[in-house]
Order: C-alpha cells, then structure tokens, then sequence
C-alpha cells in the first residue's frame, strides 16, 4: 500500500514538473515573442528589414521544354514551407530574376501562366503559393482579427509572408542563372501590396511592379497601437521608400475590384523613378490580362537595366 502510495506521489511530482516546465518555457517564448514584436516594428509602425538565415530549400525537376526548365522549390520561412515553381531561361550568362507573388487565394499553378510569359520574355521566374494557398497552406485571417494577434503579443500573420516573398528573393539569387543584383519583386493585388512592401524595406531588391493592386488608405482612427498595426500592413506608408530604384503600377482603365483611382493614389505617394501604365482592355476586369504583356516586359527591362 505505502509502495502504491510513494508512486502517486512520484507521478504527482513528475506531472508538477512537467507541468512548471511547460510553463517556464512557455513563458519563455511568450516574453521571446514579445521582444521580436518590440524589435521588428519602428516607432512609426513600418517594418524593418528581417534578419534572415542561409536560405534552405529542396529543389525537383517539374517540365523541361525548349525555352526553359521548370523547377519545384520547397524552401524555409518563418516557420513554414512554402512552395514555388522556378522557370529558368534556357540561355547562356545570368538573367535578371523576377519572384511572381499571386493574388489572394491563386496557387502557383494558376499564376503559372503568367510566370510562363515573363519566362518568354527571358527572366527567371519563381512563383508560389503564398500562406493560406495551394501546398503552402495554412489561412490568411481577416486584418480584425490578426490585430487581436498582434495586440495579444504574438507576431502578426500578415507579416510573415512579406517575409516569405524576400526569402523567395534569396532563393533566386542562389542559382547560377541568376544575377543576384537584379531581383525585381512583381506582384498581382494582394501580391502587389505584398511586393510594394517588401520591396521597400529590402533595399537589395531592384525594383517593384504592382499589378491590379493599391494601399489600404488607412486613416488613423485614434488607438495608437492599432493605428501602428494596420500602417505597418499598409503599402501607402512604404512606397515612397522604393525610391531610388523603379517602380511601376500597371492598371486596367476597367478594373472592377481595385479602382483606378485607388491606384493612382497609391502611386502618388511614390518617389521617382515610378512610372503608371494603363491598358484599356474591355476584358481585362482584374489582375493580369495577356494585353498587360507589353508594358509588362517594359516596365522589367526597365527595372533591371538599371
């Protein structure tokens, strides 16, 4: 009976001992979460630049043809695998590199047409799935609610994958095709305002396109950490810091989602060199549209001559 007993005390102690060490080290990475919030925020409420490790990545053959080769990648960010597909010219010497962020809910494999296109144009190209799509999975949350994140101490959803998009930038300037100064981030809508804020805060990048895409135009409404919250998911407060490399905005005159307007007002923010290309195509609702090829292809060959 007393052996009984001394066992129940035993298991009592080591559950108490778990259960303390949980808490310890919960509390750990709790307060570690807390400083990474503090550090990776300015005063303002923009991002800064992320510190980032060797890029690690796996790599498998996906198509071969006579123009370039396909490559699935699956690299490291920020806690997640996100996976991409890399086109590479089949050309002798380095191209300028071109990481292709979809829209809001598109998988690389939709976006692969246009990753075909700029390929055609004779850049290498790597698309993904962006949190929250295709194998990358996972679920972008309302802005709400990745502010109750944010003010709970954890480090914000909608941040990572501006992190995802300048790791993807790393993976591109590892391959031999590619010439490492020449990384342009282009984007479709969300992955517009993805590209214009990474873009901004990595100076390493060598200029921006933002296709069908415009910042929220948040107005503070008066709670300090609110208001720093959504300015720091907001490409408005971060394009003028583009500058001095290019900047493009290519809209559609007929754009139902993301007005005109909206992006002309995102654009205004920009420093020079910027340049706003419209295309009036009664076909073109959204996103990018096969008559976006030509300013497309001028806005890159603009960007990576220099």
């Amino acid at each position: 009976m007393s052996i009984t007993i001394r066992k129940r005390h035993v298991h009592i102690a080591l559950v108490a001992i778990i259960l303390l060490s949980a808490l310890a080290a919960a509390a750990y990475f709790a307060s570690k979460t807390m400083r990474k919030q503090a550090d990776y925020l300015t005063p303002e409420g923009l991002l800064k630049l992320p510190e980032r490790q060797t890029v690690k990545y796996t790599e498998f053959p996906y198509e071969d043809n006579l123009n370039y080769t396909i490559t699935g990648i699956v690299y490291e960010s920020a806690g997640a695998e996100i996976h991409g597909l890399l086109l590479e010219p089949k050309k002798s010497g380095k191209v300028a590199g071109v990481v292709l962020l979809p829209g809001a809910g598109v998988d690389k494999s939709s976006e692969l047409p246009v990753a075909r296109a700029i390929a055609s144009l004779g850049y290498a190209v790597l698309t993904i799935d962006q949190r929250g799509t295709g194998e990358t999975g996972g679920s972008l949350p309302p802005l709400e609610e990745d502010y109750r994140n944010y003010a709970e101490g954890s480090i914000a959803y909608w941040h990572l994958p501006i992190i995802d998009a300048l790791v993807a930038a790393d993976v591109l300037s590892t391959r031999q095709s590619v010439d490492a100064g020449s990384v342009i981030l282009v984007g479709e809508s969300y992955g517009g305002r993805v590209a214009m804020i990474a873009g901004a805060i990595d100076a390493r990048m060598k200029g921006v396109v933002a296709i069908s895409s415009a910042g929220l135009h948040y107005r503070d409404v008066g709670d300090a950490r609110k208001d720093r919250f959504v300015r720091s998911v907001d490409p408005d407060n971060y394009v003028s810091l583009i500058s001095p490399r290019k900047f493009t905005m290519i809209h559609s005159v007929r754009d139902t989602v993301v007005q005109p307007q909206s992006a002309a007002a995102t654009f205004d923010k920009a420093q020079s060199p910027k340049l706003f290309l419209m295309v009036n195509d009664t076909s073109c609702r959204h996103g990018y549209c096969d008559s976006m090829l030509r300013p497309l292809n001028f806005s890159l060959a603009a960007t990576a001559g220099g």
